[in-house]
């Protein structure tokens, strides 16, 4: 999927780059100007420059602490992870063991598509532990 983004942004910016260089090309030969394409041509290039600025950034995520976690085991305590999810992309802390203040100091990173309706979800789990293998 981030693959996907990046190469998406690639080419929007390949795609930008022919915009720009053919609006300078037109604009240095005034006697073929053509006064809608060039109009049109930059009208693109705003759209693209809006596209490409939005398509992909970086959130990154440090997940610090919980505290006062409720403890699920007969001790009073808990083996408590974290699962952080943006879009379709999902990532897992490391769980830490036998706690109810756990202290995981991870940084995480997400590409964002679209930062006015992309979420972070946080959500805390306790690991359960199985008794098969």
């Amino acid at each position: 999927e981030k693959q996907k983004l990046q190469n998406e942004l690639e080419k929007l910016k390949s795609q930008q780059q022919h915009l720009l260089n053919e609006t300078k090309r037109l604009s240095q030969q005034p006697s073929s100007i053509n006064p809608e394409l060039v109009k049109e041509n930059l009208q693109l290039q705003e759209h693209l420059d809006k596209i490409s600025n939005r398509l992909i950034a970086t959130l990154k995520v440090v997940l610090h602490q919980a505290r006062d976690l409720r403890g699920v085991k007969i001790n009073g305590k808990s083996d408590p992870y974290v699962i952080l999810t943006v879009d379709k992309q999902k990532e897992r802390s490391t769980k830490i063991s036998k706690t109810v203040h756990p202290k995981w100091e991870q940084e995480f990173s997400f590409f964002i598509t679209n930062p006015d309706t992309d979420t972070l979800s946080v959500t805390i789990y306790h690991q359960k532990i199985s008794n098969s293998g």
